[in-house]
């Protein structure tokens, strides 16, 4: 009898902590007092008014910081795009969010057929979106169709008459064509380069280091390249001419 009274006191306890544990094994229900898992974010709708696809960069102007504050695309066909972002740190300024219109720059006719380049970032510094951001709350927000567009970066042309394939180098670093991402430029083929700004507010640099590598390393000539125009170049192995130099159309 006392085997069975401590077997029938054991299975009763083993029972209570049975009934206790939460259903679900992989704890996915909850009563609601854990906060950790909850979503406080603001939504944010992107409605594109413009012609041009769109780039937004929330918090930091996209010239001083890398590419990790991209947020979003909005494109000119589907128009909407809908986000959710934290509330803003600072309740009083807020955060701004920077807009980047995709500008196309003009195809290139080499051997293999027309080459359509990807399209560049252009700016219109007015079109740029503030406001304080809370928890929760929902946002429309309109991309205007900008007004006076400027191109973010600055841009060269090479035209490759060698007999050799070339790299062009900015500062001893491989740059990468526009549109297929080589760093090399076969003989008789053209391709563009994007020289960027590190400033917002600089309007022009000084290019200085840029030099053609193939059987030998040939400099540039040293030149002042402007936001939105275009430097063209031939190389003919160890002669270089230019640069002929084209504003680039916004429109």
């Amino acid at each position: 009898m006392t085997k069975q009274f401590v077997f029938s006191i054991f299975a009763s306890l083993l029972s209570l902590i049975c009934l206790s544990c939460p259903s679900g094994g992989d704890g996915s229900e909850n009563n609601g007092t854990n906060t950790s898992t909850v979503d406080e974010r603001a939504t944010i709708t992107f409605w594109n008014e413009s012609s041009y696809e769109v780039d937004i960069y929330k918090g930091f102007n996209p010239e001083y910081f890398d590419e990790t504050v991209w947020l979003c695309r909005v494109d000119a066909q589907t128009r909407e795009k809908k986000v959710l972002v934290y509330a803003s740190s600072d309740q009083v300024m807020g955060d701004t969010f920077f807009l980047r219109y995709k500008r196309s720059l003009p195809p290139l006719e080499n051997p293999n057929g027309i080459s359509t380049i990807p399209p560049v970032d252009a700016k219109s510094d007015l079109s740029n979106i503030r406001f304080v951001v809370e928890k929760n709350k929902t946002y429309p927000k309109t991309i205007p169709q900008p007004g006076q567009l400027q191109f973010a970066n600055g841009y060269v042309k090479i035209q490759n008459q060698g007999p050799y394939q070339i790299e062009i180098r900015n500062g001893g670093i491989p740059l990468h064509q526009l549109g297929n991402d080589s760093i090399y430029l076969a003989s008789g083929y053209m391709a563009y380069y994007e020289i960027k700004f590190n400033r917002f507010d600089d309007t022009e640099i000084t290019i200085n280091h840029l030099e053609s590598f193939g059987t030998s390393t040939v400099n540039f000539p040293s030149f002042s390249m402007e936001r939105g125009k275009l430097y063209s170049f031939t190389v003919n192995g160890s002669t270089i001419t230019g640069p002929t130099v084209m504003p680039l159309s916004i429109n």
